[in-house]
């Protein structure tokens, strides 16, 4: 029980039901213990329908400023024969608190949508820190490979 795991009830959204768990933490090993204990995981239980959604947490991401970030980015497929697509950058979902991938005290930190950002401490003086554009987000990755010398075979951090 060493890697970082996502517990999330499905049919929920903005946020509810999900949980991030920390390696070894002791809400890890209670889940994993209540989960093998439980008859309705891993099978249908006519009385009990809840079902879970179980991930292994990505880490090692790289932050955008110091906090976690998601991409929101949008396509539609009007046709499949011939192949016509149309996309947009959409924007960058960004989590309030300053991110640790060690430290799970607080879930604002580890998820990005909005739902679950304006409960975060100094929301209403921070919440224009939520979004990025791609174009802010291409500069700061532009910054970020430059001020690391074993990423300088990057020339085009971010290109569409």
């Amino acid at each position: 029980m060493d890697e970082s795991w996502v517990l999330k009830r499905p049919q929920k959204d903005g946020g509810k039901g999900v949980t991030v768990l920390g390696p070894n933490s002791k809400e890890l090993l209670d889940t994993a213990n209540k989960l093998r204990n439980d008859p309705r995981f891993g099978g249908k239980h006519p009385k009990h329908p809840d079902r879970y959604i179980i991930q292994k947490y990505v880490n090692r991401l790289l932050p955008y400023h110091g906090r976690k970030f998601d991409l929101r980015v949008y396509c539609l497929v009007a046709s499949s024969v011939p192949l016509v697509a149309f996309y947009h950058d959409g924007t960058l979902r960004i989590a309030l608190p300053k991110f640790d991938e060690n430290d799970f005290s607080s879930q604002q930190a580890h998820l990005t949508n909005w739902s679950a950002q304006k409960t975060a401490e100094g929301t209403k003086k921070n919440a224009d820190q939520a979004r990025a554009s791609f174009e802010e987000l291409a500069s700061y990755l532009e910054d970020y490979v430059s001020q690391n010398p074993r990423l300088s075979h990057i020339k085009d951090p971010i290109s569409h």
